[in-house]
């Protein structure tokens, strides 16, 4: 399933990625800043445990790889767990919903081919995501240097490149089935829904959707599979490219990652 959202043919070419970071503070240190509330649900948990010990006077120290202090959006408020049925649209429903699709595109992957699974996923994909949120998050310090005309144009970059992939890497089935198995609350517009996707021969991925409510409807904001976030991955990505050959060059790129999926179809 990694290797579905995130081919290595693909992110190696001209782009590096590092997933993977830790931070680990002295256990006296995690007890001052009550760090395990302040990761839970963190779009970035090391990055936000970092800040926490930043703030108190202390240093950190990069290892093999550079640590990633993110724009942290979920922030961790009182925990409280929602019935399944407490809302019209809860986050689970659109969880559910969005796997629903994923699995039913597989299923006729090669009879829709690429543009058929495009057209399918499209939607779905819009609907349940939060781009703006996103594009944000990603692009980090460089969103405010650049005009309101270059952040439309990398959240609609962005979000044609995420229906791309999942168009061209979600094209097979060999029995895959997503299962929902909790839901967390913080506070009223934050949530975090875990699924775990299960294929023949018992291989299992562990999903993590981090949802914010916006204007009353739930949208994914990050997802992690099997504790990589997908928004380390592709900051570290962009923050690259847009610092070495600055915007233009990484809308170039993107849109070129999106004409290889087309022309993988």
């Amino acid at each position: 399933m990694f290797k579905f959202l995130y081919p290595f043919s693909i992110i190696n070419r001209d782009l590096s990625a590092t997933v993977g970071g830790r931070i680990v503070p002295e256990p006296s240190l995690f007890d001052e800043i009550d760090g395990s509330s302040s990761i839970r649900v963190a779009l970035i948990d090391d990055g936000t445990l970092a800040r926490e010990v930043i703030v108190r006077g202390n240093h950190t120290r990069i290892g093999l790889t550079h640590l990633l202090t993110l724009l942290v959006l979920l922030v961790p408020t009182k925990f409280s767990v929602v019935s399944a049925d407490e809302e019209a649209l809860n986050p689970v429903t659109v969880i559910q919903r969005f796997e629903d699709i994923l699995i039913s595109v597989m299923k006729n992957a090669e009879e829709l081919g690429y543009m058929g699974r495009h057209e399918r996923l499209s939607a779905a994909v819009l609907e349940s995501h939060h781009f703006p949120t996103i594009a944000r998050v990603v692009a980090g310090k460089h969103w405010k240097r650049q005009e309101p005309e270059q952040q439309i144009l990398l959240t609609d970059t962005f979000s044609e490149l995420s229906v791309a992939t999942y168009a061209g890497q979600f094209n097979s089935y060999s029995g895959e089935n997503f299962k929902i198995g909790s839901e967390r609350r913080f506070g009223q517009d934050k949530a975090v829904v875990r699924a775990v996707l299960s294929r023949p021969g018992g291989k299992k991925r562990q999903f993590d959707y981090m949802l914010k409510r916006f204007d009353g409807a739930w949208r994914i904001v990050n997802i992690t599979v099997n504790g990589v976030s997908d928004l380390a991955i592709k900051r570290v990505e962009f923050r690259s490219v847009i610092e070495d050959k600055g915007f233009d060059a990484l809308i170039v790129k993107l849109r070129e990652k999106i004409s290889l999926y087309e022309a993988g179809s």
